[in-house]
């Protein structure tokens, strides 16, 4: 059975993040200051450490209860992200385009189009595809590439794939 949610878990886990970066500077100010006649040094470091240990423990285990019972629906979430008719990735339109005929241009042009794909529920590819001006420099081909929302997830797979891995291998 999943944990019921707690909305107040997500900024707890924001505030004990904040609280154990804040310790970095007292611990590194203790060790630049320790030697061995300085014990008060010694002892700032020691309770900056354990005051840190003892907040990211609490953090992890308010992680675990926010993690638990996470389900990834994918179609799902594609579906949310063409919600947008694919505006996500007009940034990239533009950049691309720009590169081209200029910022200001590229961002007149794909502002234009997205304008009209939002107030008049128009296909926003589509009003791309169909300009000359877009599809002239950059192809229907190149102008699809650049709306789809896959290729707007950066390093993500790896890093979560490393994250894994690194967890796995703690865990065993």
């Amino acid at each position: 059975m999943p944990h019921k949610r707690n909305p107040k878990l997500a900024p707890d886990m924001i505030e004990l993040s904040a609280q154990i970066r804040a310790l970095a500077p007292e611990a590194v100010q203790a060790l630049i200051h320790p030697h061995e006649a300085d014990s008060g040094a010694t002892a700032a470091l020691d309770g900056a450490i354990e005051e840190a240990l003892v907040k990211t423990g609490d953090l992890l285990v308010r992680l675990r209860i926010v993690v638990t019972g996470l389900e990834l629906f994918p179609a799902r979430m594609r579906r949310n992200l063409q919600l947008s008719g694919s505006m996500l990735g007009s940034e990239s339109v533009m950049l691309a385009l720009g590169e081209r005929i200029g910022r200001e241009e590229a961002h007149r042009i794909v502002y234009e189009h997205a304008m009209r794909a939002a107030t008049e529920g128009l296909p926003f590819q589509e009003l791309l595809v169909a300009d000359p001006r877009v599809t002239g420099h950059l192809g229907a081909e190149r102008v699809a590439a650049l709306l789809d929302p896959s290729a707007h997830i950066g390093l993500s797979p790896r890093l979560a794939r490393e994250a894994a891995e690194r967890a796995r291998a703690a865990a065993g």
